[in-house]
């Protein structure tokens, strides 16, 4: 079997390709929303560290942006009645200020990162990586008939990864070819399924979940959007940090302004 360089699905090639040294707020607006709007599978050019890093402050603009209309959004259509229904203030309640921060501007990031962006770049190593932080990530959070349906999904996946290793050649060329072609529908189902998961951030009836859905999970749907642009476009990293950025800068003031909060 060919050995497998997890690195080598994010090289870019250095021959002849020029290092781009500038990128415009405006020339990043137009293209994060030109991709969203029809995501295109393409390698990614490389770009110095200056614009690299500017680049994370133009992600930063647009998230916190987009954000702020989502909930400006949530507010005219549910208000704030849902706040006590969040399960956020149990943690805050419960852990201490450094673990919840480490919690929710590092690990959470990095482990959903795993799970909806890795994969979007076709290679044996980050499916099976996103599929297995997707397992941990879910399986747990499920209980009763729902958690043997989610187990079994997740065991006939991971049956699936078994027939790929034993067939690599013919396997790897199908899916690939997949991704090429469908790399839209993975896209959008990242974002989607990465903003549902966030629904049972909340303490509610089936019924009024489902009906409020699409707006108690606008922000992380947006964000999402933001984030498999970057994924594809810069690599893998630039996502886990922009949204390790976007929690971080969200959850300090919480933390400090814990007593007020709870």
């Amino acid at each position: 079997m060919e050995e497998i360089n997890l690195e080598d699905e994010e090289t870019l090639p250095i021959s002849t390709t020029p290092v781009i040294s500038s990128l415009t707020f405006s020339e990043f607006m137009n293209e994060a929303f030109r991709f969203a709007i029809k995501p295109t599978l393409k390698e990614a050019i490389p770009f110095s560290w200056l614009t690299l890093i500017k680049t994370l402050g133009y992600a930063l603009v647009l998230d916190f942006g987009l954000m702020t209309i989502a909930l400006i959004i949530m507010g005219l259509v549910v208000g704030s009645s849902l706040d006590d229904q969040h399960q956020f203030k149990e943690l805050l309640k419960t852990l201490s200020p450094l673990v919840l921060f480490f919690m929710v501007a590092i690990l959470a990031p990095l482990l959903e990162e795993t799970i909806f962006r890795l994969f979007l770049r076709f290679h044996t190593l980050t499916l099976f990586a996103s599929i297995l932080a997707g397992a941990l990530f879910f399986i747990p959070r499920n209980e009763g008939v729902s958690l043997w349906i989610v187990s079994g999904v997740f065991a006939f996946i991971f049956l699936g990864l078994v027939g790929l290793y034993l067939q690599p050649e013919q396997a790897t060329k199908v899916l690939k070819k997949f991704w090429e072609q469908h790399f839209w529908v993975l896209y959008y189902a990242s974002v989607l399924i990465f903003g549902l998961a966030h629904i049972s951030n909340y303490n509610l009836p089936v019924w009024k979940l489902t009906l409020l859905a699409p707006i108690l999970v606008l922000p992380q749907i947006l964000l999402g959007f933001i984030l498999g642009y970057l994924r594809i476009r810069f690599g893998f990293v630039y996502a886990v940090l922009l949204h390790a950025f976007h929690n971080g800068i969200l959850i300090l003031p919480v933390i400090l302004f814990k007593d007020l909060i709870i």
